[in-house]
């Protein structure tokens, strides 16, 4: 088995160990690689969807609780519209560096889109979750990043959709995860919402009131 497949193949991964690993290879085996996202230097979407796949069956099998936060800027392209591309980007890294910088080594943060990430909290639990996106929330809010008043709101902001995992697909996992994600949307931004099976219904979306500072 060559160096990238057994970096892959772990079964327990340190995403700071992984991060050297795959940065190595890149340099090595540029094409082989190509699993980090060279605008933000966090892992990019195909590494995501590897790991989700892993950590679903990891959880799975040792019944560990696994949790997983989506994150999307609030109106980027309104600020990309008015301010330009450069300046886009300083604030999807900056905002890549308070994630990276607020989680353990054994999570993993992901580039999901042109403006959202994508966070695998393992062995954690919904209500440390919700902690940690309520703060990741006003972290973002309270940032003085460049040429903000733009925005609608004044504020470069983010809305972040949670859901824990309940032995579902990976695929519907993520589902899940995307729902709550466009509740907070639609619900005003600037905010958490989180996902959650009952019996009585397929799918509930808890608001989270308070999680975020009225503009």
């Amino acid at each position: 088995m060559n160096q990238h497949k057994r970096v892959l193949c772990k079964d327990s991964i340190n995403s700071r160990e992984l991060i050297g690993h795959l940065r190595s290879l890149e340099l090595l085996h540029p094409k082989r690689a190509g699993l980090i996202d060279e605008l933000t230097g966090v892992f990019n979407y195909r590494y995501f969807q590897i790991r989700l796949a892993q950590e679903t069956l990891r959880a799975t099998r040792y019944k560990l609780p696994l949790s997983l936060i989506i994150l999307d800027i609030d109106q980027f392209n309104h600020y990309v519209g008015i301010k330009g591309e450069y300046y886009g980007n300083l604030i999807l890294k900056k905002v890549a560096d308070i994630l990276r910088k607020n989680l353990r080594g054994s999570d993993a943060l992901a580039r999901y889109g042109r403006d959202s990430f994508a966070i695998i909290l393992t062995n954690t639990l919904l209500s440390p979750s919700i902690l940690l996106a309520r703060r990741f929330v006003t972290i973002i809010s309270d940032y003085p990043f460049l040429h903000e008043e733009v925005q609608p709101n004044g504020k470069i902001t983010a809305s972040i959709g949670l859901s824990a995992y309940k032995e579902e697909t990976p695929e519907d996992f993520l589902h899940t995860a995307e729902l709550a994600l466009s509740t907070a949307i639609q619900r005003g931004r600037n905010r958490v919402e989180v996902y959650e099976k009952s019996e009585k219904s397929l799918h509930v979306i808890r608001p989270c009131t308070g999680i975020s500072k009225p503009l």
